[in-house]
């Protein structure tokens, strides 16, 4: 889990920390119950990625979304 907040608050700087990775806990939070942990931690990256980018307006990745 450190890793993956090291990464997106890398990816995300304009995030307060503390914010990403409350992100990141609410996100493996929501796949408490899953059967299958395999697939837990890229489902878990995947869902915070959204969720901050949908949160930050300059995300990685957004201004070619915009066709800028």
């Amino acid at each position: 889990m450190r890793s993956m907040v090291a990464r997106l608050r890398a990816a995300y700087p304009s995030v307060d920390a503390a914010a990403v990775e409350a992100t990141v806990r609410v996100a493996y939070d929501s796949f408490r119950q899953a059967r299958i942990r395999a697939y837990i931690p890229i489902l878990v990256e995947r869902r915070s990625r959204k969720a901050l980018s949908a949160a930050c307006p300059t995300a990685p990745g957004q201004a070619g979304a915009l066709g800028t």
